[in-house]
């Protein structure tokens, strides 16, 4: 009912503004590159202003915050109802702490933090000696932790990929220790408790999702984010190349998904349906 209530709101937002609406969460946003451009998110939020007064409305200000992105941006400040928008270096959306930079480095090193706070939880109250029933906890409360949307904010530095791995040993060292079992090498114990290593999973996730947005399970345009390969070959007709290029964006999904999905066989590729491609992945990705 509410979003019923609040559907006309993105009327009154100018062209070139764009607008994104979650329950009582708006974000409102735009890539700019002049001055006018800039003040056009001014109108914006000059016209939220006049749509809530009309629908008594109240806008939280004490929770309405700028996020600037881009090493060049004038990082201009912006008001709502006569009160300066505070600046802020990161923000969480729908789960996922946004900074600045577009790191993820604090969204991580969260994740791992509560990660790990569960699994002292969970050792301390836990006393069973069933590697099943550790793993099923491990899947229901510990893993989803480190796996939520990890499209989004999936790294590419080691140190991070380290970091995130490490839960998964301590973890399955621990079960070990807990069900009376001989300490093995890491690798090994996946292979006893039919685990894989994170880094892995989520190349799966990145590679599920582009073969959704190829294959139009997604929203997502394939001509908005994908050019056709310059140069032709028996593989062309599978291979991607990303429309921005470039250092800055090496660490996004499209550019290091990009890579993967070119390097993948063309069985792979064509795979029937998604759960059919996630279980080729499975047999290429082996721990």
């Amino acid at each position: 009912m509410f979003l019923i209530y609040i559907n006309d709101l993105s009327d009154v937002i100018p062209n070139g503004v764009k607008i994104k609406l979650f329950a009582d969460d708006v974000k409102i946003y735009k890539v700019y590159k002049t001055k006018n451009e800039r003040l056009e998110l001014a109108v914006a939020l000059k016209n939220v202003e006049e749509w809530s007064k009309k629908w008594n409305l109240d806008i939280s200000v004490d929770k309405t915050f700028v996020l600037h992105l881009g090493k060049d941006n004038p990082r201009d400040q912006y008001k709502i109802f006569n009160n300066t928008i505070n600046e802020v270096q990161s923000i969480r959306d729908l789960g996922i702490i946004i900074d600045d930079k577009l790191r993820f480095k604090e969204h991580i090193n969260i994740i791992i933090r509560n990660a790990y706070l569960r699994m002292k939880t969970i050792f301390r109250i836990i006393k069973s000696r069933k590697t099943s029933t550790w793993i099923l906890i491990y899947k229901s409360y510990i893993r989803p932790m480190l796996e939520y949307a990890p499209e989004s904010w999936n790294t590419l530095y080691k140190t991070e990929i380290n970091s995130l791995e490490k839960c998964q040993k301590f973890f399955t060292k621990k079960v070990f220790k807990k069900c009376n079992l001989p300490e093995l090498p890491y690798e090994n114990r996946l292979e006893y408790l039919n685990l894989q290593t994170l880094e892995n999973r989520r190349k799966i996730f990145d590679l599920m999702l582009m073969y959704k947005i190829v294959n139009g399970y997604s929203h997502l345009g394939l001509e908005t984010l994908f050019s056709h390969p310059i140069r032709k070959s028996s593989h062309s007709s599978h291979r991607i190349i990303s429309k921005k290029q470039n250092s800055k964006s090496s660490r996004s999904f499209i550019n290091r998904t990009t890579k993967m999905w070119n390097i993948l066989g063309k069985n792979t590729i064509l795979s029937k349906s998604p759960l059919d491609f996630k279980n080729k992945l499975k047999s290429i990705l082996i721990v």
